[in-house]
């Protein structure tokens, strides 16, 4: 069953080759039989007895009436669909995904992420009491309660920002790139000129370091980006000497179509801000945990606890992400629903942390290890450095043992379907290639741009730490930290990039999910949304022949 409309029923097959010759019927399902976003089985069964031919009822419109709307398509089935568990019941035929039967995928991973986080846990419950160390006698406890306001401040002072660049966002999205690269600069530059002026060189180097790196990254899209997208002075400036790129205008229109969502669902907003409590909560167990656990245990207990920290955040990241997807989706199918929490935002959110929640913690665990490897292992070989790129190479087989595709838009197939993480990732693919979308799928312009507008948040509390660190020194140098203004700054950063990246990753995923959407379902795309869905597809033209003509 599919999440926009319409049914693929194979027809039964009397062998394994038949079942491989047969070619998918494309089953068109009366809206009325589609009870609460979930189509009746024995329709479904009626209609692949008759060959999804002469028994099949008349379509009617996804918007025939307001009731069929407001019930269309939630983002995972629950025990109401009569299908097997059996999930070749149901196969992905390349061109539209099928709602997955309710069933724990990945779940071992979901098993091995809790396991991981006793570790810190086991930590903090023995930062309370006193220990003996062999150098210096006893050790009194951690200050908790100074380090919590520490971590909360830091936190703070990332929702904060978050808040105001999400709103940002929200009123000029047209505009959001290049003033987010623009902005990510003179952040970082200020920074740096912050901690120059205050003898912190560390902060220095991070701040300006910081900032070439955002500057060579736009001096590398500035042109990509099209000139609609840009601040009036900036449009101004670029349409005097450069209009080859104007083209462009996909990701204007995408992200246009991404805010339309966002403002009427605000609950996703809502809902990341719950995530991010959540993170911030375990963030404080962490954080207290992994000092603790320095002071008693040595340095291997920082690599476990940065390790956590990465997979802890992608894993709320990802759930944020698989709740977008699933609302987005609704919205895209049943038009709008402006409540804070509406039944696809409860529904999608309860999946999240069920069936859902291994590929999640599957997803988070191996996808920013990837994307790193590949990316160093490009470099390397463009500099022409021997062996590490082939050890490299080596580790990613290694990996690609245990994970066979790996690609962020497997997140919008989890929302929308309840895929598993590597079928979600191979059935996207197929998609985008089958449609003759697949340059998409590389093409991360937006993402980066908004990570690195978390990064510059990150720097912005780091700095707010280190001043924490400098005029509180005695809660450091009290938990052991020797260093209070750098580590003020390390766990200021880390608090205030995990607080961005929960909040401002909602609009890069609604922007994914319009894409899946556009390309798997233009007609009920169109059908509640026409002028953007005319929008998307007269960019998406241009686009190519844009391409095309390069190519010439």
């Amino acid at each position: 069953m599919a999440l926009f409309g319409k049914t693929d029923a194979v027809a039964p097959a009397a062998d394994e080759g038949a079942a491989a010759a047969a070619v998918p019927a494309a089953t068109d399902i009366d809206v009325e039989s589609v009870e609460d976003g979930y189509v009746n089985a024995s329709v479904v069964e009626s209609a692949a007895a008759s060959g999804g031919t002469g028994g099949t009822p008349p379509r009617k419109s996804p918007v025939a009436s307001a009731e069929s709307s407001s019930s269309a398509a939630a983002a995972f089935p629950d025990s109401r669909l009569n299908l097997a568990d059996d999930a070749t019941k149901i196969p992905f035929d390349g061109v539209r995904g099928q709602v997955q039967p309710p069933k724990y995928k990945d779940l071992k991973y979901a098993i091995l992420f809790g396991l991981h986080l006793t570790l810190p846990a086991f930590w903090f419950l023995g930062s309370f009491g006193k220990y003996y160390d062999r150098y210096v006698g006893y050790v009194s406890p951690l200050p908790h309660g100074g380090m919590t306001l520490f971590v909360v401040s830091a936190a703070f002072v990332g929702i904060l920002c978050s808040f105001l660049a999400f709103g940002y966002m929200l009123r000029h999205g047209e505009t959001m790139l290049k003033t987010t690269l623009a902005w990510s600069i003179l952040s970082c530059v200020a920074v740096g000129v912050l901690g120059f002026v205050s003898h912190e060189w560390f902060v220095a180097v991070c701040g300006f370091g910081a900032s070439v790196a955002a500057f060579m990254y736009a001096n590398m899209v500035w042109s990509r980006i099209p000139v609609s997208m840009s601040p009036r002075w900036v449009s101004e400036f670029q349409s005097t000497i450069s209009v080859s790129h104007v083209r462009r205008q996909f990701t204007a229109v995408n992200i246009s179509g991404a805010i339309s969502a966002i403002r009427t669902n605000m609950g996703l907003f809502v809902s990341s801000l719950l995530i991010a409590g959540i993170g911030l909560g375990w963030f404080i167990v962490a954080t207290i945990a992994g000092i603790s656990a320095h002071r008693k245990y040595g340095w291997w207990t920082i690599l476990y606890s940065l390790f956590s920290y990465y997979w802890t955040l992608q894993v709320l990241v990802n759930i944020a992400s698989v709740a977008t997807a699933g609302v987005v989706g609704r919205w895209i199918v049943a038009g709008q629903d402006t409540r804070v929490f509406n039944r696809a935002m409860v529904e999608t959110l309860n999946k999240t942390r069920t069936y859902g929640f291994g590929s999640i913690c599957f997803g988070s665990l191996f996808f920013g290890v990837v994307q790193v490897l590949q990316g160093l292992s490009s470099y390397l070989l463009s500099k022409s450095v021997p062996y590490l790129p082939r050890a490299l190479d080596w580790i990613l087989l290694k990996i690609g043992g245990v994970i066979d595709e790996v690609n962020e838009w497997a997140y919008v197939y989890i929302g929308l379907y309840g895929y598993s993480y590597t079928n979600a990732a191979k059935n996207v693919t197929t998609l985008f290639q089958n449609k003759g979308w697949d340059r998409v799928v590389k093409f991360r312009l937006a993402g980066n741009i908004v990570t690195m507008a978390s990064m510059s948040i990150g720097m912005i509390t780091g700095f707010s730490g280190m001043m924490h660190g400098a005029t509180q020194g005695y809660l450091f140098t009290n938990s052991g930290l020797l260093y209070p203004t750098v580590d003020g700054f390390f766990v200021g950063f880390l608090m205030g990039f995990a607080m961005s990246s929960i909040i401002l990753n909602i609009v890069t995923v609604a922007m994914k999910t319009l894409v899946v959407a556009f390309v798997e379902s233009p007609e009920e795309f169109k059908a509640n949304h026409p002028e953007l869905c005319e929008k998307l597809s007269a960019a998406w033209n241009e686009q190519k022949a844009g391409d095309a003509g390069e190519e010439a």
